[in-house]
C-alpha cells in the first residue's frame, strides 16, 4: 500500500480510529514486504528480518518500533492543532 492508500484510510476514519487504522496499514504493509514471493526467493543473508510475526487476523500485534509522535504529527497536518 501506498502513501496515498495510507493517507486515504487515516482521512476516512472517525478520529477515535485514524491512529489505530493507519497502523493496521502499516502492518499490512511491512507483513506484505517481509512474506512477499520476491523475498522468499532471497538467499537467506539477504532476507529481512520481519519481527515480530504478524497474524493476519491479530492486528493488536505491536510494531517493532513507536509511531506515536508520527501518528500524532500526521493528525495535526490533517486536521490542524487541538484546541
Amino acid at each position: 500500500m501506498g502513501t496515498e492508500g495510507i493517507m486515504t484510510l487515516i482521512t476516512s476514519e472517525p478520529p477515535q480510529l485514524r491512529s489505530g487504522c493507519f497502523l493496521t496499514a502499516v502492518r499490512a504493509s511491512l507483513l506484505l514486504r517481509c512474506q512477499s514471493r520476491i523475498v522468499r526467493n532471497l538467499p537467506a543473508n539477504q532476507k529481512p528480518d520481519c519481527r515480530p510475526y504478524w497474524e493476519k487476523d491479530d492486528p493488536s500485534m505491536p510494531l517493532p518500533f513507536d509511531l506515536t509522535e508520527v501518528v500524532s504529527e500526521l493528525r495535526s497536518k490533517l486536521l490542524g492543532p487541538k484546541a
